[in-house]
């Protein structure tokens, strides 16, 4: 593989949802090849990503409740690390639900497609089979071991006006977050 960890590398704290089937499992992947590149955190508050894992499953298994996570993680400032399950001559993915991305996109949430809370505002990286897995794995590796400034969305905390999302850990949270941060890394 092309990556490697910097020296000195402190695990980078990741966000899995347990609504987005199979990002914890591409995280734990990650985490085998590159040891020590990622750390698991329960609370979008608490970490520097929150990775997106993009396929067919992504916005069918339950997309109410991934819908509120994303926006949580916007609210906050947290960077989306999006990647989807790419479909290729060689390995259309049926095994890996590799989508094209249109059809991604199109299943996405209209909320989570316009404006500032458009998550499709950065390039998601593909991942391929094959020989060419390697290359989106380190590609996503690489974006994932950096830090990034957080960079609260204004209009993503309209949705979050019921208390059965706000969790104390959250909001303990929210409060420590620099809200001040330049909105550059959107």
């Amino acid at each position: 593989m092309s990556f490697t960890l910097p020296k000195g590398h402190v695990a980078v704290k990741v966000y899995c949802s347990r609504h987005n089937l199979g990002a914890r499992e591409l995280a734990v992947e990650l985490n085998g090849i590159w040891p020590g590149l990622l750390e698991f955190v329960e609370d979008a508050g608490a970490c520097d990503h929150m990775l997106i894992y993009l396929n067919a499953d992504t916005w069918t298994h339950d997309p109410e409740a991934l819908t509120v996570n994303v926006s949580e993680a916007q609210r906050i400032g947290v960077h989306l690390q999006l990647c989807n399950e790419f479909p290729s001559v060689l390995d259309p993915g049926s095994a890996r639900k590799a989508l094209a991305f249109k059809q991604i996109m199109d299943a996405t949430p209209p909320d989570l497609t316009s404006g500032e809370r458009n998550i499709y505002m950065q390039i998601a990286i593909s991942l391929k089979g094959g020989e060419m897995r390697e290359v989106g794995l380190a590609a996503l590796a690489a974006k994932l071991a950096t830090r990034v400034l957080r960079a609260p969305v204004a209009d993503a905390s309209r949705r979050f006006t019921s208390r059965r999302f706000t969790t104390k850990a959250s909001v303990d949270a929210s409060s420590s977050v620099d809200h001040s941060a330049a909105h550059s890394n959107v």
